[in-house]
């Protein structure tokens, strides 16, 4: 810091106070606008002018609405038959279905399974590469290059 010609022209030393009385102005002048506090007027100026002197309004009577009578409803009749007597109807009903007859026997076939893939959740076998794992690790030994950029800047790590 630069040497002032005399300690009382050095205003650093107040710097604290400057900030706390600016802090407490700026306070309350937000809590000044924030109780600000106005006479409720009304200012009706509609009232005053009217534009439709001749006008009046008629009072409208409420309209009824006329509902159809609702549907009757008739109850069917109904008819009692004697116990006695039998109903007995020839129905000729024609089937497009051979049936096999129930006399006959029946040679029994076995059920045609369909031949799906399995899906399979656990594999007995895991999977290897080509040539086993030493090959594995000879193939990546010699095609996977560290960058040159990495190295070259001394970066290392995975």
């Amino acid at each position: 810091m630069e040497a002032k010609k005399s300690v009382q022209a050095d205003i650093s030393q107040k710097r604290s106070l400057f900030f706390s009385v600016g802090l407490l102005l700026s306070l309350g002048g937000v809590t000044t606008a924030f109780e600000w506090k106005t006479a409720d007027t009304k200012i009706d100026l509609l009232a005053e002018r009217t534009t439709n002197t001749a006008e009046e309004l008629i009072d409208v009577p409420p309209t009824q609405q006329l509902q159809p009578p609702p549907p009757v409803i008739q109850q069917p009749q109904i008819v009692e038959v004697p116990d006695a007597v039998e109903i007995n109807e020839n129905l000729n009903i024609e089937f497009d279905v051979e049936a096999p007859r129930l006399d006959l026997p029946v040679a029994e076939t076995a059920p045609v399974e369909e031949e799906t893939e399995e899906v399979f959740t656990i594999v007995e076998e895991a999977a290897m590469p080509v040539g086993g794992m030493t090959a594995f690790y000879k193939y990546l030994q010699e095609n996977v290059r560290y960058p040159a950029v990495a190295r070259r800047n001394g970066v290392e790590g995975k």
